[in-house]
């Protein structure tokens, strides 16, 4: 398409965020009149019907998925997005987004109004991912590997955030720098600097307008699948240090497993693998060297033991007379706790804290008196916990308004489960 030199000259005063798509809608209204040549009166014609009442709903699709050029052979390209980009779009038609702007807007939909995520293949964000509601910035993370580093200092030079340092055991890289562009790694002569990870950054909450802000981060780098789906490793999921996360992927697991449903976890999640699984390569054995994964590994055992021998967590797993809720309210403390029933079967009181506060002291309504026991406890020590609990066993006791408790030390960002003896 051909564009006269005072069509072209306006057209650049269009905003730099929505320039590329107003060209192309210019040029499909032109194409759409059988020209090839776009001229000053076709870019106010355009501007015009845009401008008028309901003149935009008719091009309107409720998103925008806008990229780079990156995949038109940019040298900075990092990770390729041609396949990303078909993949959101897909979903983004499946979930019919402009049914909900409909129903949500009152008056004519705008170009504004839409749910828009922007790609870019590097950290150089031509395509202004900061500023959408989702934006994705190709990664590649570099490792050093055992490979002898020859001091050229390319690597130094080609790292404009000062991430990586040459030192006299050789390169090092500062992790809070590091933009994840690959450049250091494809400059490397000896293979002292790898890739060790590609994938994408990726950004939430972004927009422009009267209240502007950046968007916001989500730690790590994501592969294609977890971008799209959702998917990825539990551990890397969890919020918070190292501690609170296995804590949390902890108390989670025995909250699945004592919630009614069945039960799945993929490959490496029952010893906590960091990375998604691949079909590539093999799962991460070796992280059971550390106490935190083999933790994990030994509550997971744990739990299928208990699942199995006590059918009060199995039972009834369809029927609602197997579930009751004992604390769902308890917003202040964030403590949940129920009970599993079956007939004929002992009761299995569970109770999850889910901050990472020590509760004790702290009172859990108990079906009837007496001792009850401490089947399981996933801040115990030989899970890679704190050890806090209750010394295998507590009493419940009645009290004069008919009711039955019991005072429990719930251990931080834990699930405790009881039976009676």
């Amino acid at each position: 398409m051909i564009w006269e030199k005072d069509a072209d000259a306006a057209i650049r005063k269009v905003p730099f965020f929505v320039r590329k798509k107003v060209r192309q809608k210019v040029e499909t209204f032109v194409s759409e009149k059988g020209g090839d040549r776009v001229t000053l009166g076709d870019v106010r014609a355009l501007k015009k019907k845009f401008l008028s009442k309901g003149g935009m709903e008719s091009d309107i699709k409720g998103y925008d998925v806008s990229a780079c050029f990156g995949g038109e052979g940019c040298p900075n390209s990092v990770v390729p997005s041609k396949r990303l980009i078909r993949d959101i779009e897909a979903l983004m038609e499946e979930a019919d987004i402009l049914s909900f702007l409909r129903s949500q807007v009152k008056g004519d939909l705008k170009f504004h109004h839409e749910f828009r995520v922007s790609i870019s293949d590097c950290p150089n964000a031509c395509s202004r991912p900061q500023i959408t509601d989702i934006g994705i910035i190709g990664a590649a993370l570099p490792c050093i590997t055992s490979e002898p580093c020859s001091d050229c200092g390319a690597c130094e030079d080609a790292c404009k955030e000062g991430a990586v340092v040459l030192e006299e055991m050789g390169p090092e890289i500062d992790a809070e720098r590091c933009l994840a562009c690959g450049k250091c790694m494809r400059v490397c002569p000896t293979g002292t600097l790898d890739t060790a990870e590609t994938g994408y950054r990726v950004l939430l909450g972004g927009r422009l307008g009267r209240h502007p802000r950046l968007g916001m981060e989500v730690p790590g780098i994501l592969s294609h699948d977890e971008v799209v789906h959702g998917k990825g490793s539990l551990i890397a999921k969890m919020s918070g240090d190292d501690w609170q996360k296995f804590a949390n992927l902890r108390a989670y697991y025995a909250f699945m497993w004592a919630y009614p449903g069945k039960k799945l976890l993929f490959m490496g999640q029952e010893f906590a693998q960091w990375s998604e699984w691949s079909e590539a390569r093999a799962l991460d054995w070796n992280l059971l060297d550390y106490n935190t994964h083999e933790g994990v590994r030994r509550l997971v055992r744990d739990l299928n033991f208990t699942y199995r021998a006590k059918p009060a967590l199995h039972a009834r797993d369809c029927e609602p007379e197997g579930f009751e809720w004992t604390i769902v309210d308890d917003h202040d403390n964030s403590v949940f706790a129920w009970q599993r029933k079956a007939p004929g079967e002992k009761p299995i009181v569970v109770v999850s804290n889910l901050t990472p506060v020590p509760r004790d002291g702290y009172h859990v309504p108990l079906p009837k008196a007496g001792i009850w026991r401490e089947i399981l406890n996933t801040d115990a020590e030989i899970y890679g916990g704190s050890g806090l609990g209750n010394g295998g066993r507590v009493r419940a006791e009645s009290h004069g308004n008919g009711g039955i408790s019991a005072g429990l030390m719930l251990p931080p960002l834990a699930t405790i489960m009881l039976e009676p003896e």
